[in-house]
């Protein structure tokens, strides 16, 4: 466990969804709920540019970029509510309508054997860790290892994409592309 966290966060996890068979990226519309909270948007993209989480590219490159082949999904935007923290999510389920006969990612991922939820390998990872620190010593005390336990399923956009990896997970808001070089929030 310990190399394999070591290789990880040195190399970047591998998303296993495959290169696109088009001859151009793929393009998507951000859900209505992003577009209504644009300025929420802009403000979470900034926040991930200046964190290095995202690499931006303005519309007047697009020829360029298409030539890449990106997997673009849905930008997605969580409104705060009682239950959820306001964020900005990357909705993988959803592919343009051009590009129907290209998967979207999440199908694309290695089935994981967590029913309906694909790639949700942190749930699993933080409770291997959990059950660890637990069985290392006596000493931790009960709120402790809660603790431990939400900060590190709190640990997206912490863990970098290899760079096999890069062109798998992207959005665009705006006309600009953001190609995620960490976990987003959604995968």
């Amino acid at each position: 466990l310990k190399q394999s966290l070591k290789d990880t966060m040195s190399k970047g996890v591998k998303t296993g969804v495959p290169d696109l068979q088009t001859d151009s990226s793929t393009s998507c519309r951000s859900s209505a709920t992003a577009r209504a909270n644009a300025s929420k948007m802009e403000k979470h993209l900034r926040k991930f540019m200046v964190n290095s989480w995202v690499r931006a590219y303005p519309p007047n490159v697009r020829q360029v970029l298409s030539k890449w082949l990106h997997r673009t999904s849905s930008a997605h935007f969580v409104v705060e509510t009682v239950f959820n923290k306001e964020r900005l999510v990357t909705d993988l389920s959803r592919v343009s309508k051009a590009f129907e006969d290209e998967k979207d990612a999440n199908s694309l991922s290695p089935d994981t054997s967590y029913d309906d939820v694909q790639a949700d390998y942190i749930d699993h990872v933080v409770q291997v860790l959990y059950d660890f620190i637990q069985s290392q010593t006596d000493d931790w005390a009960e709120a402790d290892l809660i603790a431990i336990k939400a900060d590190l399923k709190s640990a997206f956009m912490q863990i970098p994409l290899h760079l096999e990896s890069i062109r798998s997970l992207s959005i665009e808001f705006n006309g600009w592309l953001f190609v995620f070089g960490r976990t987003p929030f959604g995968w």
